[in-house]
């Protein structure tokens, strides 16, 4: 390896199953709140008249846009103000600069 690779960080392959079972301790025993099961299910019934809506004006021919589009137009005329889209960024697996040679090598024999 090239000595400008971090020292105290090793690279580990996962080598074990595709799909893990869940732990059993990060499965849930109790029983949701009653004020998380009504806010639930007023969601679940909203989004299916939302829906119901949709197909509804697309079966009667009217020119409206894909479904984003339609559930964008039907929040603003309600009233509701558009939240600031989530951007994901992702950091380099090697701390070192992308076109130093090492870097493509070593991402070649761990790729």
């Amino acid at each position: 390896m090239s000595a400008s690779l971090r020292e105290d960080v090793t690279v580990q392959l996962y080598d074990g199953p595709k799909k893990p079972d869940m732990p059993q301790a990060a499965t849930l025993t109790n029983v949701m709140s009653q004020a998380l099961l009504h806010d639930q299910r007023i969601a679940l019934t909203h989004a299916q008249n939302q829906d119901f809506d949709f197909l509804c004006d697309v079966t009667r021919g009217k020119l409206i846009p894909e479904y984003g589009g339609y559930n964008t137009k039907s929040a603003r005329e309600k009233g509701h103000t558009a939240r600031a889209a989530t951007t994901a960024t992702y950091q380099p697996l090697i701390d070192m600069k992308q076109a130093d040679p090492s870097t493509m090598m070593t991402m070649k024999l761990r790729g």
